[in-house]
């Protein structure tokens, strides 16, 4: 079986239609979302949409928690700048998305691997950029291989038994050894951090165990012109062209 996996939509329509067509090109037959389908970008309800038609697998990311959680008193800890995003998405989304987003869950098993957006633990809005979160995060994964997202990078974690972790971006294709407990992270659909403005994705073959990285070209400019039009943060706008 081949599997998409994507994550990180947030809000950008652009980007993600072009991560779908890239997946089915190559053939592609279930996916998997990371998380965080809305959050930053302009367009979440066409986003959340889109998503739930793929029939993806997925699971709640922190944006989408923001969105969907209408105690406010957990908004003020937030950013302005995200605070203000999150806040028009609250006011301009169906309830039925609201709701959508609110069912998700934290985590899911699902095919002999594990899904969530941060990391498996206590601390599950947690970072996984290190040697010391990855192996906190595999004291709780069960699963050979886990997919996660929130960072925007696309990234290959792998422990084999007696040997110490290693984690490193995901750049070229990798064959998961069968001994070997992994993390992978697709990278950002809507806003890429790795200094690599086109969308990021990968695919995987449960059957030769294959990991392979896709970028994507998209209309970040179209993205970009709509989330002017609705008066966004700036900050939120002009990333898009760097990918950070």
């Amino acid at each position: 079986m081949k599997y998409g996996i994507f994550g990180d939509v947030h809000g950008n329509l652009a980007a993600f239609e072009a991560v779908w067509k890239a997946l089915n090109t190559a053939g592609c037959e279930k996916f998997i979302c990371t998380g965080d389908v809305t959050g930053y970008g302009p367009q979440p309800h066409e986003c959340i949409q889109r998503v739930r038609e793929t029939g993806a697998v997925c699971v709640l990311g922190n944006h989408d928690e923001y969105v969907a959680n209408l105690l406010d008193t957990h908004l003020a800890k937030l950013d302005v700048d995200i605070r203000q995003t999150i806040e028009w998405m609250r006011s301009t989304l169906p309830m039925e998305d609201i709701r959508w987003l609110g069912g998700l869950p934290l985590h899911v098993e699902t095919d002999g691997f594990t899904v969530v957006h941060g990391m498996l633990g206590p601390k599950h809005w947690g970072y996984v950029t290190n040697t010391e979160t990855l192996l906190a995060h595999f004291a709780y994964q069960k699963t050979a291989v886990c997919f996660n997202g929130h960072t925007h990078m696309p990234i290959y974690g792998c422990q084999l038994p007696d040997r110490p972790p290693m984690i490193d971006f995901l750049t070229r294709a990798v064959t998961v050894p069968s001994t070997a407990r992994v993390l992978i992270n697709p990278g950002g659909v809507g806003q890429p951090r790795d200094r690599d403005a086109r969308a990021a994705c990968c695919t995987y073959d449960s059957v030769t165990r294959e990991v392979r990285p896709i970028r994507v070209e998209y209309d970040v400019a179209a993205t970009q012109n709509l989330m002017r039009e609705l008066k966004l943060p700036v900050r939120f706008i002009e990333r898009l062209a760097f990918g950070k």
